[in-house]
């Protein structure tokens, strides 16, 4: 047809997912199966306060203040997915099930910093 690009063959295509892609609740559900077996708690101030302080603390070791939060993204996701294909006890701390270290759950040093 004049005007249109057609592929060869649907065959040779590729496709790609993007990274976190269905991961808020897509088809899998993911993070709602997470909430429902692990219950959130809400956050103190000071616990809020902590956070933003560790945060600012990576960005400003990296130089020119640029740090890569994808490393530390990506084991959080690890994270959330080893607890949620595991019986853990809700009431844990996530540092005392890190601290057991399963030898495939490869995280970030940052990210262990942050539960630690």
């Amino acid at each position: 047809m004049p005007g249109k690009c057609l592929f060869d063959s649907v065959d040779k295509l590729n496709f790609m997912i993007f990274w976190g892609e269905g991961f808020r609740g897509g088809r899998s559900g993911t993070l709602i199966e997470f909430y429902k077996k692990y219950p959130q708690i809400d956050l103190n101030m000071k616990e809020k306060d902590l956070i933003v302080k560790y945060f600012i603390s990576l960005i400003y070791e990296e130089e020119e203040g640029k740090y890569d939060f994808s490393k530390f993204y990506s084991s959080l996701n690890l994270i959330i997915f080893y607890l949620l294909n595991n019986n853990h006890n809700s009431e844990d701390k996530i540092f005392l099930e890190l601290k057991k270290n399963p030898i495939f759950l490869k995280l970030s040093d940052d990210c262990k910093n942050f539960f630690s």
